[in-house]
């Protein structure tokens, strides 16, 4: 439920993500950006192949998991796509956070 309400709370959309690497977050960066309560969040579709440069952004927002049948588990939204960004984020050593939106419209 904690990470529901963090990532309503805290969810916009990168609308440019480009190439300018003057604009990509270095370490020191990110980590005064969160040390200072500000963050800079992705919202991620499983639908989606659209995936923004996580060098600009300390946290993806990915959508969505459900609540199962059963309400003791969560179901994830095409479940391959969350485990390729977390191993590309593995792969580049990346500090991007992901966070999981639970709901929908279903």
């Amino acid at each position: 439920m904690l990470i529901f309400i963090v990532a309503l709370l805290s969810t916009y959309c990168i609308g440019k993500t480009g190439n300018n690497d003057s604009k990509r977050l270095s370490l020191n960066e990110r980590t005064s950006l969160e040390t200072a309560g500000k963050i800079i969040v992705a919202y991620v579709t499983s639908w989606s192949e659209v995936m923004p440069d996580p060098n600009y952004m300390t946290h993806i927002n990915y959508a969505f998991g459900h609540v199962n049948e059963t309400f003791n588990g969560i179901e994830i939204a095409n479940e391959e796509r969350l485990r390729s960004i977390v191993t590309m984020l593995e792969d580049k050593k990346s500090e991007t956070k992901i966070l999981l939106s639970i709901g929908g419209w279903g």
